[in-house]
């Protein structure tokens, strides 16, 4: 499921907010009298007793009332300063306590629009599903019903079972172009930069090889041993098994992908379909996958690679040793890491979007 975004943090409380200046209500000054130590050790209790009548003098009935006019001051300021703090206190509540529902509000309306777009999602996966499994069963009735019917002139209506086949020769040097609809291709030996559309069909080859290959189906399962170079795209194709790829530049819609072993790289966007990756080579040298509304699965190698994994709305699962460090920012995730060792120059990059993401060991 995807990540509900964090709560944003609390406001601070400052209290200078509730500081009130007492400077203006000094304090009546202590009579000061100066003690003379010399003549205290030359007349000892006599210079004593002399002292303290000039300290006590200092403190008379003049200075008390001062005290009293100072106290009685002291008191209606602290009976303000008291109604000051209730009142701070008051309004900061109030600031709380409508941040707190501002907050809320904005959480109920995130959630709620997650649970809609969640439910738009699984509505959209489930129609398509519906899509393909009546679009695979068409294709099986127009292949399991490939018939002619032909009127005689003896007046009899005959049904005949008709299956065409194409076999070329073609030399290893020879590029093919090739635009089928309703059919199964079958290419064995080396192919070289094919160009081939193949809509409501089947793909079954050997080896694809050639940097300018593109081969695009629709509504078409394909099933290829190794797969050198070239781009694959491939639309509502149910299932794409490529049993050993070198290179590879893939872009699917409603498809599923399974690699089988992958030896050197793979350059994929895959959108509404899953994508398996059961082996990598420790030798390979770059996995950069895009996925949207899409599920990843990966068996990763036993060697050092780096690893970055952009996730936004979508869930990550990785093993204990992958070593991650993780940043995010409103509802994107992104973890940068590296396996054993990210001095090299073998890497796996991830970008998904409301989409689930697997690593094994």
């Amino acid at each position: 499921m995807p990540e509900m975004p964090e709560m944003p943090e609390m406001p601070e409380i400052y209290i200078d907010e509730f500081h009130i200046d007492l400077s203006d209500m000094p304090m009546p000054p202590v009579p000061a009298v100066e003690f003379d130590y010399e003549a205290y050790k030359k007349d000892g209790e006599k210079y004593l007793r002399k002292w303290q009548k000039k300290f006590d003098k200092g403190f008379d009935k003049e200075y008390q009332q001062k005290m009293e006019a100072w106290s009685a001051k002291m008191d209606v300021k602290r009976e303000a300063m008291e109604k000051r703090r209730e009142e701070l206190a008051q309004k900061h509540e109030e600031r709380m306590q409508k941040r707190l529902e501002a907050q809320e509000s904005r959480m109920e309306a995130q959630a709620e629009a997650m649970e809609k777009r969640a439910e738009a999602m699984e509505k959209r996966a489930e129609e398509m599903a519906k899509k393909r499994e009546k679009l695979f069963e068409e294709r099986e009735d127009y292949k399991n019903n490939s018939n002619i019917f032909y009127f005689s002139s003896d007046g009899e209506n005959k049904k005949f079972k008709i299956k065409k086949t194409i076999k070329i020769k073609m030399s290893k040097d020879t590029k093919i172009k090739m635009n089928v609809r309703h059919g199964e291709v079958k290419l064995t030996g080396n192919t070289k930069n094919i160009n081939a559309n193949l809509t409501y069909s089947t793909l079954l080859a050997t080896t694809i090889d050639g940097d300018q290959t593109i081969i695009k189906t629709s509504y078409s399962p394909v099933r290829v041993k190794k797969w050198n170079y070239g781009l694959l795209q491939a639309d509502y194709s149910g299932n794409v098994n490529l049993d050993e790829v070198l290179n590879l530049r893939l872009s699917t819609t409603s498809s599923d992908v399974t690699i089988n072993n992958l030896l050197e790289s793979v350059i994929s966007n895959n959108k509404m379909g899953p994508i398996k990756i059961n082996t990598v080579s420790k030798n390979f040298k770059q996995i950069d996958i895009s996925l949207q509304n899409a599920e990843m699965t990966c068996d990763l190698p036993k060697t050092g690679f780096s690893v970055e994994i952009n996730g936004t709305m979508s869930k990550l699962t990785a093993p204990a040793g992958l070593k991650l460090d993780r940043t995010k920012h409103n509802n994107t995730t992104v973890h940068t890491g590296y396996n054993l060792n990210g001095n090299n120059d073998k890497s796996i990059v991830i970008n998904s979007q409301y989409s689930e993401v697997v690593l094994k060991d």
